[in-house]
């Protein structure tokens, strides 16, 4: 799967630990699994923001929303890089997959 193209991923079937939850964690790339008629719905080429942290898949989000989330990431990654910080300060290797390294490829 290339990284660079794949955003996130969206299915009608699976849950938590579904094969598909399970890559895409630790691809770091957002999934929201579990979503019924998902592919039903939402006509190819839709704009779409997917929230996998809490399961949310908005279609065609608003100005606002797309604004909202803009500073959850902006949040999401400053902290992803402080926990970096504190583990690598005590010594530990946070190891190939982790978000550490999300974005220096």
């Amino acid at each position: 799967m290339d990284r660079h193209r794949v955003l996130g991923i969206a299915t009608d079937l699976g849950s938590r630990t579904s094969h598909t939850a399970i890559m895409a964690r630790s691809l770091a790339i957002p999934a929201t699994v579990g979503l019924h008629d998902v592919t039903e719905k939402v006509e190819s080429g839709a704009a779409a923001l997917l929230d996998g942290y809490t399961g949310l898949l908005i279609v065609n989000p608003s100005p606002e929303t797309l604004a909202y989330y803009g500073k959850v990431e902006v949040r999401q990654s400053e902290v992803s890089k402080e926990l970096c910080s504190a583990a690598r300060a005590i010594g530990y290797d946070p190891g190939w997959r982790s978000h550490c390294f999300v974005g220096k490829h």
